[in-house]
């Protein structure tokens, strides 16, 4: 299972590597930060999400950092790791509620909402 830290490090890779060029080869603390928001799960990252936003835009050059731009793609790029967290987690729903054993992929809740959805759409006699 891939937490939310590790999906963003698949997702960006090669802004990490920008990063350490232009800082002369140093450390942005990323791979320690990952790991925290593996550690958080996909509950707690989707809690933090501003807070995980802000660091990314942080560790931008101090020109970028005021453009709406620079925030956005960070809030796209934590938004993108956390769903991509919650599909490969096969203990959780799409959602993101815990699945029991016997709910075969879906939890409770969506289930009976695909129902009400179908029960919806048919004419009514």
């Amino acid at each position: 299972m891939a937490g939310p830290g590790t999906e963003l490090k698949r997702i960006m890779p090669s802004l990490a590597k920008a990063y350490a060029w232009l800082q002369g080869g140093k450390s942005c603390g990323c791979e320690d930060y990952a790991d925290l928001m593996d550690q958080w799960g996909v509950g707690g990252c989707e809690r933090r999400r501003g807070q995980i936003v802000e660091r990314l835009v942080g560790k931008a050059p101090s020109v970028l950092q005021e453009l709406p731009t620079v925030q956005d793609c960070a809030a796209s790029l934590v938004g993108r790791a956390i769903e991509a967290a919650k599909q490969s987690d096969p203990t959780r729903c799409q959602c993101g509620r815990k699945l029991k054993e016997s709910d075969d992929g879906k939890c409770y809740w969506c289930r009976n909402k695909e129902r009400l959805d179908a029960a919806r759409e048919k004419p009514l006699r």
